[in-house]
């Protein structure tokens, strides 16, 4: 019997051996160049370099010196050039399907919201029923809401210059976008400009729990399944953090529905979304829109107004040539409108370049190379199952797609001329690029 057993544990390791050889010198991806060995073999250099939290940094020393293409696992491609962009990220039913999503703990896996779909057609039928949400119309209909709360801010910074002393400017850009956020999407803001602070751990909640997202995409497999059944059993505690803000959901959304308002929030617009045979979407894709776009819209719009404010006070000529075309529009009203804003070149251009520099999302967005392979770049066909993706904090510097300056700060380079304004905008990649952007 322990014979029988240590030969069949023999033939598993040897299988498992070769396989691995196999796949580090000997598959279609070996031609590829990538960093040290231990690469070649598993998914542990991934996970060591983005636990490091230095990722982008790493991905962009090895393109600058193996090229647009570089091996970063067994199965893994990076790339580094506009034209894979274009052919990983292409809209539809036939683009690349994501490689995992999270699990949605707490969800119908019947009715998943737009962010936990995994494949083309999935995303793009769950998309249509909900799109009318997010169009400008719909959130232009909203304005009046986030100006209320950009005046909440206005009045805290406010206070805060009255008394003098030290604040953390980001602490509190991120209360106000926690509270735009879920005004938009619960019909009610938290309330941490009101309290100056956490309310219930929401936020840090939201942001804690690095561990888990990061070894739930680097090994999908494993803790996709881990994760799944934990979720059946072990749900978030609901006093504090992503627990509170799913708790909140289910009673907001069960009283909407109980009691309907005329509120112009998100929440009102994925209540009267239809999927196209005009059947109202199901109350569990309701709730799970509204506790999505929590998750994946408030840290993203702090950062991206922080990286903003950060580069324009690190650079005193843009400082001041904002101010001087602000100081050449006269406003209707105290807090002008987006129409009024989106109409500055300069203003415009000034996020443009923050974005592009400083993407709110920083990292590769992985899909996986469908059945059959595909031509990524011209002349080179990589397998399918292969796992790709761009990191959008390495593209952003390319200097091939935006010159040899791609490292500086310099909003004018989308005032240059039209047609390189629109090829930039037309890669643009700082919330990801196309169908699922």
């Amino acid at each position: 019997m322990d014979t029988s057993s240590g030969n069949i544990h023999r033939a598993i390791s040897l299988v498992w051996n070769l396989k691995t050889v196999y796949f580090a010198y000997f598959s279609p991806l070996a031609k590829y160049p990538g960093p040290q060995t231990l690469a070649k073999f598993t998914k542990f250099w991934q996970l060591r370099v983005t636990l490091q939290k230095q990722g982008h940094h790493v991905y962009r020393e090895l393109h600058a010196k193996y090229g647009p293409v570089v091996r970063i696992g067994p199965h893994s491609l990076s790339f580094d050039d506009a034209r894979a962009v274009k052919a990983i990220y292409g809209s539809g039913a036939a683009s690349f399907p994501r490689d995992s999503s999270f699990p949605a703990v707490g969800l119908n896996p019947d009715h998943l919201p737009v962010f936990f779909c995994i494949d083309g057609r999935a995303h793009q039928a769950a998309r249509r029923k909900v799109g009318s949400a997010y169009t400008m119309t719909s959130i232009l209909g909203m304005e009046d809401r986030i100006d209320s709360i950009v005046g909440a801010l206005q009045s805290r910074l406010d206070e805060a210059a009255e008394n003098g002393g030290f604040m953390d400017i980001s602490e509190w850009i991120g209360y106000f976008s926690f509270d735009v956020i879920s005004d938009l999407a619960y019909g009610q803001a938290f309330g941490c400009l009101a309290t100056g602070g956490d309310v219930n751990g929401i936020v840090s909640g939201l942001q804690n729990g690095f561990l888990f997202p990061v070894l739930f995409s680097t090994f999908p497999g494993l803790f996709g399944a881990l994760f799944s059944v934990l979720g059946r059993v072990a749900k978030p505690p609901d006093d504090a953090g992503i627990g509170l803000a799913i708790k909140m959901a289910n009673n907001i959304v069960n009283e909407r529905y109980q009691r309907p308002s005329d509120k112009r929030d998100l929440l009102n617009a994925f209540i009267g979304s239809k999927d196209p045979d005009g059947i109202a979407i199901h109350r569990d894709q309701v709730r799970g829109e509204v506790i999505a776009t929590l998750v994946a819209g408030s840290d993203t719009t702090s950062l991206s107004i922080i990286g903003c404010l950060g580069y324009v006070l690190q650079h005193p000529d843009v400082h001041a040539r904002l101010q001087e075309e602000l100081s050449t529009v006269t406003f209707d009203k105290e807090i002008p409108s987006f129409r009024q804003l989106q109409a500055l070149p300069y203003l415009t251009a000034v996020i443009q370049e923050t974005l592009r520099l400083s993407p709110s999302i920083g990292g590769a967005f992985i899909r996986r190379v469908a059945v059959g392979g595909a031509e990524v770049l011209p002349g080179q066909y990589v397998p399918g199952g292969t796992v790709v993706g761009v990191n959008n904090w390495v593209f952003g510097r390319n200097t091939n797609f935006y010159g040899p300056d791609a490292d500086q700060f310099r909003p004018q380079r989308w005032l240059e001329s039209d047609q390189k304004t629109k090829m930039m905008k037309n890669y643009e990649f700082s919330f990801g690029h196309g169908a699922r952007m």
